[in-house]
This record gives structure tokens, C-alpha cells and sequence, in this order.
């Protein structure tokens, strides 16, 4: 995939926080635990439980779980900012 990546003039930041690694699966298998290794000229990159793409967050099962509960946590505290505010 590295080599791809090279040919086409494509590059692939190794050691940087924007790359990560994410293994979609199910729950049955995650308790396994399965783990994949992506390791390149010595660098790893490390394999996470939920990433941020493009402002939706993805979870190993894709259940959504953690997107919700984003989504969630923004809407208390916008609705404790306008129970402070009921007074107006």
C-alpha cells in the first residue's frame, strides 16, 4: 500500500497524530482481540478504538454509539447555557 501511495505521488505521515488505524469488526470478534499492525521503514502506526473523520466520529463496531453521545454532550451544554439565560 506504502509503495502505492509513492507511485502516485500520495504520501502517508508515519508518527504524526493524523494518521491512524481503525479495524471495523464486530463485537464478538474485538472481544478476540484481533489487532492489526501496519508497520512501514520502522515507523508503526498505532491502531485506535474511534477516530474523527471529517467530523463524525467512527467506532471499531460502527454501532454510532460515540457520535451520539457527542452530539448529546453538545446539545446539554447548549441547553444548560440557555437555562442560565431563562431569565431574558
Amino acid at each position: 500500500m506504502c509503495d502505492w501511495f509513492v507511485d502516485n505521488k500520495m504520501s502517508i505521515h508515519f508518527g504524526e497524530e493524523k494518521t491512524k488505524s481503525i479495524l471495523f469488526t464486530s463485537k464478538y470478534k474485538l472481544e478476540k482481540g484481533n489487532q492489526m499492525n501496519i508497520v512501514y521503514k520502522d515507523k508503526e502506526i498505532k491502531q485506535h478504538p474511534k477516530v474523527s473523520y471529517l467530523g463524525c466520529i467512527l467506532d471499531e463496531t460502527l454501532s454510532g454509539e460515540s457520535m451520539a453521545l457527542k452530539v448529546v454532550e453538545k446539545i446539554n451544554m447548549k441547553l444548560r447555557f440557555l437555562y442560565r439565560k431563562n431569565k431574558f
